[in-house]
C-alpha cells in the first residue's frame, strides 16, 4: 500500500469511529451532545474531574456557537484540541495509535498550504490539499463547492478555518456524496 493509500485509509478509519463516539457521547439519545454530557465523558476518559475554569476555557474554544451543545463539526474540532499537541509530528511513525496519526496528518496538511501562518486556508487551498489526499483522483471545482455547501459559515470567497477544514475532510474522506 503506497502512502497516499495509507494515509486515506487510517483517515477513513479514524473519522468512521468518531462518528460513531459522537453518538456515544449523546447521553440522553437526543442527537446532541450538551457541554454537560461532553465534560461527564471526557472526565470518565480521564478518570478525574476537570477543574471548572479549564473547562470553560476549554469549551469556549470549542462551541463556537455558543449554543450549549456540541455539533459534530465542534466535537472533531475539540478532539483535535484533546488529542493534539504542538510538536511537528512525522506520519511515518508506525508506533503511533491512529488518531494520534490522522490528527498529525490533517494538522501537517493545513500548515503546508498555510503559508502566511494565519490559521485559515482558502478555498483553492483546500482543493490542493484534496488532491494531496487522494492524488488518484482528479478532484474537481463542483466537488469542492458541495463540501463547501455543508460546512457551517463556508463561503466560495472566504477563508476557512482549522476546524472548517476538518469537517471538510470528514466529508470529503466518509461521505460517499462526495465520491
Amino acid at each position: 500500500m503506497d502512502k497516499e493509500s495509507k494515509e486515506l485509509e487510517v483517515l477513513r478509519m479514524v473519522f468512521a469511529g468518531m462518528k460513531e463516539k459522537y453518538f456515544t457521547f449523546d447521553i440522553d439519545g437526543d442527537g446532541t451532545i450538551t457541554n454537560e454530557e461532553f465534560r461527564q465523558v471526557l472526565e470518565d476518559m480521564v478518570g478525574e474531574p476537570c477543574p471548572e475554569e479549564d473547562w470553560k476555557e476549554f469549551v469556549g474554544k470549542v462551541d463556537y456557537d455558543n449554543s450549549g451543545t456540541i455539533s459534530f463539526e465542534e466535537f472533531l474540532y475539540a478532539l483535535f484540541l484533546w488529542f493534539a499537541d504542538d510538536e511537528e509530528e512525522e506520519f511515518e511513525d508506525d508506533e503511533k495509535d491512529e488518531v494520534d496519526m490522522a490528527f498529525a496528518l490533517l494538522k501537517n496538511r493545513f500548515k503546508e498550504v498555510d503559508l502566511d501562518g494565519d490559521d485559515t486556508i482558502s478555498r483553492s487551498e483546500f482543493k490542493k490539499i484534496l488532491d494531496k489526499v487522494e492524488p488518484e483522483r482528479k478532484v474537481q471545482d463542483s466537488l469542492v463547492t458541495k463540501i463547501y455547501s455543508e460546512i457551517e459559515g463556508a463561503s466560495e470567497t472566504k477563508n476557512i478555518s482549522f476546524k472548517q477544514y476538518l469537517y471538510g475532510m470528514y466529508l470529503f474522506v466518509t461521505n460517499n456524496q462526495f465520491h
